[in-house]
């Protein structure tokens, strides 16, 4: 609203990054789209546009949850969200990692965070500590 500064977003639960050293004006702010990404730009972190050069990230599985930053020393955007890895057998929800020099063109999303055979017996001894109180026993 013009009278407050609460505004409504229209895209997924993305963080954006402010990048003053940017020197196009029209992209002092960026942030991955959400669900495959692409790279979006913003004058002033409210208004986002996609680039018609900006493409879409292989491998995403989130509409959620998605982090960028800028790494100063390397001078490379790094994205984070939910992918899907194999473990165990079974295609997993995980998390990944994507690089880009330009914000524009993305790497494949490598994962880097997989849940393993221990994630799956912690969980099952979370669910049998509470068990009694999910069923109403």
């Amino acid at each position: 609203s013009a009278t407050n500064n609460i505004f409504r977003r229209k895209s997924a639960s993305t963080q954006g990054l402010h990048t003053p050293w940017d020197p196009d004006p029209q992209r002092q702010y960026k942030k991955l789209g959400g669900r495959h990404g692409p790279g979006m730009v913003s004058p002033d972190g409210i208004h986002w546009t996609t680039p018609p050069q900006s493409k879409k990230i292989v491998n995403v599985a989130s509409d959620s949850s998605v982090m960028v930053i800028y790494d100063h020393i390397r001078e490379r955007y790094l994205g984070f969200t939910k992918t899907i890895a194999m473990s165990g057998g079974h295609d997993r929800r995980s998390y990944g990692i994507t690089l880009s020099d330009d914000f524009l063109r993305w790497t494949p999303m490598k994962a880097i965070l997989v849940p393993d055979a221990r994630d799956d017996e912690l969980a099952r001894q979370r669910v049998a500590a509470v068990r009694d109180r999910l069923s109403g026993r």
